[in-house]
């Protein structure tokens, strides 16, 4: 895969408003785990790990 191809996954990655917000939460905080970030932001777990998954899959987190 292309250099350009790449990056286009990694922001295809943060193109949702959640994963900015945890990101962002992560960046604060530091070292959160699933329990911490569903608090923080009053969503549902499952879409918690569904979001954290698809960022874990283009490192980075």
């Amino acid at each position: 895969m292309l250099n350009y191809e790449k990056d286009a996954e990694v922001f295809k990655a943060l193109a949702h408003p959640v994963r900015i917000e945890i990101l962002k939460e992560l960046i604060i905080r530091g070292a959160c785990n699933v329990t911490q970030i569903v608090g923080i932001l009053g969503i549902p777990q499952s879409t918690v790990s569904q979001h954290l998954a698809k960022m874990k899959s283009q490192n980075l987190i």
